[in-house]
């Protein structure tokens, strides 16, 4: 455990990993909570540092859960902030949010006032990429409330420069250049010398912002000295941008042209200081302005290559990471079955030994115990003949799935790769409809990949629900209103039948059944024939809640629809690829609806198509 954190600290991440995984495998094995939860804590930081972050996440559930059993509340808080941060840094907004007001309860803000500020602030930080400034002011200030410049300077830095951020987003330049100074102030007093980099590139921004080209010069003079061989690579790249930036405000192209030059060096596709495309547009300016128009046509198609490349490379990772996890499963699988048959063979030497003792008796008991001993063999084969066909179905299960996500990727991977072909040579017909595809498409993959993890939790247990008391009429009106939109907007007639005593109440996971509603609505409506016909109703009865969406034509034969809540089962492919999705959706329909101790099936609708039915038995109180 502390061997681990020498070589996390020396960035020998190779052998970081070897020494983590041990400790792991050890504290499970002397079923010691306290010591996993630490090399838990060790692993998701090496995934962090390894940018595996799939992994990363996987680490943290498991030592959430660890948490949970040791009663450390405060440290589940930490984690959950974390598991927050991740989904922040991949542009998952609604779970990052999800997570981060997780941990808000669970942190004692008298003891831990730095880690109930650094939650509050990433709330803040959140909303500020959504461009919901109000709120995002509201929860900086809070957090600035908790933060000292003396006794957590860090932090303190960090708010003001989100402040500083939200005034740029504002447009407020000599505000947020207020706020910058503190920081700056603050930094220099403690000798961050990190902190004062970021700091001149906020300050340089808004100089470039406002034509201040003597404010520009001031912070690249302060910027150079602190640019030294031994920070972050990134940083550096980062200094040669706003190098360049200022080179090409002041009309230096030379000078601009070779700061450009070494930026490229980096081969950096994502920043926090700079987007990366800006600095692809500078250099493209940089090289047209020295008149090396060739060389500028040469930058930008091998940007888009190698672009292309980590993107791929990206897509890889992610895949093995998920295959990772599968493997390690499989591998926990394999020692419960060794284990179950050392438990046999020890029962079977018991009774080898007990055999021997009863031949002195009588040929007659010998016979009786040969005669049981034979059928129990002849059963224990069959046995062992049923186990082998499962775990070859499951395998072949394993495989046909990886087949199916790879087939899911491979084509709108291919549309991807020939729409930005498409832009890089400037033959799109409609670029803005182009990006739009684009964007849709990357949509998709998001909304893959979330599928993907749901299903995984709910395969290694760890589907939450979080259920709250909801008013059954009021909660399924707005889900019938919200069909009547969906329905019209594909030339459906919408009917809604809500049955339900007056104040009745129901204890659910109501994001959870909203994702239900919501993916049987889509399905309903991008599947039925139009002009047809869609029939919501809900009763409430006194022990369960009975769920119906009924469609007209096109149906399902019997076989379709026992198999249609299968994982990436399709009836018509054909048809659905037309109408897009993952192919998912029901499993995860069945998987939330189970999960609520309920049941849901297909069967043929009076209408002409499907009906699907949900039954769920109604609690009123939450335990």
């Amino acid at each position: 455990m502390y061997l681990a954190r020498v070589y996390l600290d020396k960035r020998d991440l190779a052998n970081a990993e070897l020494i983590i995984n041990a400790g792991v495998e050890a504290s499970k094995t002397a079923e010691d909570s306290r010591a996993l939860s630490l090399n838990l804590f060790n692993q998701a930081y090496l995934y962090q540092l390894q940018n595996k972050q799939v992994l990363a996440l996987n680490s943290y559930a498991a030592l959430a859960q660890t948490y949970k059993q040791l009663g450390k509340n405060s440290s589940l808080g930490s984690v959950y902030n974390n598991i927050g941060n991740i989904y922040f840094k991949q542009g998952d907004f609604d779970d990052a949010l999800t997570y981060y007001q997780l941990a808000l309860p669970l942190i004692d803000i008298e003891k831990n006032q730095q880690n109930y500020a650094n939650t509050v602030m990433n709330i803040g930080r959140l909303f500020l990429k959504l461009k919901d400034y109000p709120q995002a002011e509201h929860n900086l200030n809070l957090s600035l409330q908790y933060r000292s410049a003396t006794e957590g300077p860090v932090g303190f830095i960090e708010t003001h420069r989100n402040l500083g951020h939200l005034r740029l987003a504002q447009q407020r330049y000599t505000d947020a250049l207020t706020m910058f100074d503190i920081a700056e102030k603050t930094a220099l007093r403690h000798n961050l010398s990190g902190q004062l980099i970021v700091l001149q590139f906020d300050k340089i921004e808004v100089a470039y912002k406002i034509k201040d080209t003597a404010l520009m010069q001031n912070s690249i003079l302060l910027l150079r000295p602190l640019l030294t061989p031994n920070i972050q690579p990134i940083l550096i790249a980062a200094g040669h941008y706003f190098e360049a930036l200022y080179a090409s405000q002041i009309q230096d192209w030379q000078q601009a042209e070779e700061h450009i030059n070494q930026l490229l060096e980096f081969k950096v596709y994502q920043s926090e200081h700079f987007a990366y495309q800006n600095a692809i547009k500078l250099a493209s300016k940089v090289k047209q302005e020295l008149g090396k128009h060739d060389e500028a046509i040469e930058l930008l198609l091998s940007f888009n290559k190698r672009y292309q490349q980590q993107q791929e490379a990206n897509r890889l990772s992610l895949l093995t990471q998920y295959a990772q996890l599968y493997k390690t499963n499989d591998k926990e699988r394999e020692i419960a079955e060794l284990k179950k048959l050392a438990v046999e063979q020890e029962n079977q030497q018991l009774k080898q030994q007990q055999q021997n003792r009863l031949i002195i008796f009588s040929f007659i008991i010998i016979a009786i115990l040969l005669l049981t001993y034979i059928n129990f063999v002849r059963q224990r084969s069959r046995n062992l003949a049923k186990e082998n066909a499962l775990a070859n179905a499951l395998m072949e299960e394993k495989k046909q799935f990886f087949a199916d996500i790879s087939h899911e990727l491979r084509t709108p991977l291919t549309v991807f790769k020939l729409k930005l072909e498409e832009l890089e040579y400037d033959i799109a017909d409609d670029p803005k409809s182009t990006y739009k595809l684009l964007s849709d498409r990357v949509n998709s993959f998001n909304a893959l990949i979330n599928d993907i993890s749901l299903l995984a939790q709910h395969d290694k247990g760890e589907l939450e629900l979080r259920l709250v008391s909801i008013d059954i009429y009021d909660f399924f009106k707005r889900a019938g209103e919200e069909l009547i939109s969906l329905a019209k907007e594909y030339q459906l007639d919408p009917k809604v039948s809500i049955c339900t005593i007056s104040n009745d109440t129901a204890i659910l996971d109501a994001t959870r059944i909203n994702q239900v509603m919501a993916n049987l609505f889509s399905n309903a409506c991008r599947y039925t024939t139009s002009p047809g016909q869609i029939y919501f109703s809900v009763e409430a009865t006194e022990t369960s809640l009975i769920i119906k969406i009924e469609d007209s034509a096109p149906g399902l034969n019997k076989q379709q629809q026992q198999q249609i809540f299968n994982r990436l089962y399709r009836a018509d492919r054909s048809r659905s690829r037309k109408h897009g999705g993952s192919g998912l959706g029901l499993a995860i329909c069945r998987e939330l609806i189970e999960a609520h101790q309920g049941s849901i099936v297909a069967s043929d609708s009076s209408l002409g198509g499907i009906t699907i039915t949900i039954n769920i038995p109604i609690n009123k109180s939450i335990d």
